[in-house]
């Protein structure tokens, strides 16, 4: 078969080194091919105008996978951590937007896979089926792609179009657009009531363990036993009393809302970047409340700095400034928080290398002092 393959990031190279494995498939231009493999990066609307059908990764992948079960994570917040949890309850691979392409796992015999699904990857899926899918929540972000709050609901949906009466979808029944998407899975529903929003992983978690047949002492043992993420509420330091938390994960603002929520102390916070024109009025509310002094940076930080006009605020021109502002600001007892509700591309090439750049300016500093 001639396949083409979109993108030359991670994914695009995960393709291509998959498919040198296998035998019957040559590498060719879009209008040669049989089969067109897009990269999520790429918008359906900058497709390449052919006759072959054009997949995801993961359909691609899960063509090669089929005897395995997947467990597919979706939602705007929460993905990656719920991923990884799965991943450590059922002992299984965690694969898919979490940075692992689903298409490099080859090993044999595999039972379960874990995988962390972006509505930018359900976009381009045909015959893709988890066994369970979990959609965490849906709010508003990535709508510079989707257009509105609706489309982008019926795209993290298609995580179960093809599921069927042996499979399952678990779901955050208190978001109402959820609710109502849902209603359209032909699985078995199975609804969790979160009471806050980090608790939308944990509940999610403990029902993919229960419809798997994991003990409970095992989930809790897990679930006490685990340090978070990296970039997701990452605590990087104590310094004099002041705990310095890395959040570069929090890509739109009701990430940031999540964060604050969490932190019960006086809060330093570093926010802004690649401004997605998000709604700001429920983070504003939040931040008189929670914000003992903002500092903004990027390109959103104008829009921002309107928001937020009710909070004490700095304007900064780079991370190196922030932190030494944000420590200069702080006293003991406070927390110093990354969570920028704003993507990274202004200033970094992904949310990863912010965060470690972040962690490295803090690290640096207490050294200097």
């Amino acid at each position: 078969m001639k396949v083409a393959v979109l993108g030359e990031g991670i994914t695009g190279k995960a393709v291509k080194e998959r498919l040198a494995l296998e035998s019957g498939y040559e590498l060719v231009q879009p209008e040669e091919a049989d089969l067109v493999v897009t990269s999520p990066g790429i918008p359906p609307k900058n497709f390449p105008k052919v006759k072959a059908p054009i997949i995801s990764e993961i359909e691609l992948a899960y063509q090669f996978l089929k005897d395995v079960k997947l467990i597919a994570v979706t939602g705007t917040n929460g993905k990656t951590t719920t991923t990884t949890l799965i991943s450590k309850i059922l002992d299984c691979p965690a694969a898919g937007n979490i940075g692992l392409p689903l298409i490099s796992i080859k090993e044999k015999n595999l039972k379960y896979i874990s995988v962390e699904v972006s509505s930018y990857q359900l976009e381009a899926i045909d015959k893709f089926k988890p066994f369970i899918s979990v959609i965490l929540n849906v709010t508003p972000d990535h709508l510079e792609r989707h257009g509105s709050m609706e489309e982008y609901a019926q795209a993290k949906a298609r995580i179960f179009m093809n599921q069927n009466q042996d499979d399952y979808v678990v779901f955050n029944a208190n978001d109402l657009l959820l609710q109502k998407v849902v209603k359209n899975a032909k699985c078995n529903k199975v609804p969790i009531y979160p009471e806050k929003p980090l608790q939308q992983n944990i509940l999610a978690v403990k029902a993919v363990a229960k419809i798997c047949g994991v003990p409970l002492e095992k989930v809790e043992k897990i679930l006490k036993e685990f340090k978070g993420v990296e970039h997701r509420l990452e605590e990087v330091a104590e310094f004099e009393g002041i705990k310095i938390i890395n959040d570069s994960k929090a890509t739109n603002p009701e990430s940031t809302m999540v964060a604050l929520d969490a932190i019960a102390r006086p809060i330093i916070l570093i926010a802004g970047g690649r401004d997605k024109n998000t709604p700001l009025e429920e983070l504003a509310n939040l931040m008189k409340v929670k914000i003992k002094h903002l500092i903004l940076l990027g390109e959103a930080k104008d829009r921002f700095a309107k928001a937020f006009k009710n909070v004490t605020q700095s304007e900064v021109k780079d991370m190196e400034e922030a932190v030494d502002i944000s420590f200069k600001k702080a006293k003991k007892g406070d927390v110093i928080l990354l969570s920028p509700a704003c993507a990274s591309f202004d200033m970094f090439k992904n949310f990863e290398e912010r965060g470690k750049v972040f962690k490295e300016l803090v690290l640096k500093y207490i050294q200097k002092l």
